[in-house]
């Protein structure tokens, strides 16, 4: 009874992350620190002229 063979059928559920996570992040590294680096020259341009 509590020694029953089971022949499994199909696959199991992948898990993990994507191969394309990484350049994901990248690329929204990149965004972040190019509006990071916008609002910095903004704010220098805008109290240099005031």
């Amino acid at each position: 009874m509590g020694n029953t063979q089971i022949d499994p059928q199909g696959r199991l559920a992948e898990t993990g992350s994507s191969s394309a996570l990484p350049a994901i992040a990248l690329a929204g590294g990149a965004a972040v620190a190019l509006g990071v680096g916008t609002m910095f020259v903004a704010r220098r341009r805008k109290s240099a002229t005031a």
